[in-house]
């Protein structure tokens, strides 16, 4: 049992000191421009209110995961450009454009 335990530490202290240690930069997204951006474009297909509530919430529902994935695979955190930093880089039209891309796949 404490072999296991032990070969088991071992093996953990090995992954950690082996993998990269990457330092998160912070982003900003001026959410309230993708939304408005989101409506403009919902606004020009004359949906019934019912199809337009679900495209709404699928809209923001991919959004989040975007984001989410975003953060991940860039090493980002993302905060919302109200709360802007001093420095800080401004993803918000490189978001608009990867959802539009990734629309326009589907």
């Amino acid at each position: 049992m404490v072999y296991g335990v032990i070969g088991g530490l071992l093996a953990c202290s090995a992954i950690l000191a082996t993998a990269p240690l990457v330092t998160p930069s912070i982003v900003t997204v001026d959410l309230k421009l993708i939304i408005k951006n989101f409506a403009s474009d919902l606004a020009g297909k004359k949906l019934p209110e019912k199809e337009l509530n679900v495209a709404i919430k699928n809209k923001i529902k991919n959004l989040e995961a975007f984001l989410n994935l975003s953060e991940r695979k860039h090493h980002w955190v993302i905060v919302i450009k109200p709360v802007v930093v001093a420095g800080t880089k401004d993803i918000t039209n490189w978001v608009w454009r990867k959802i539009k891309e990734k629309n326009n796949n589907a």
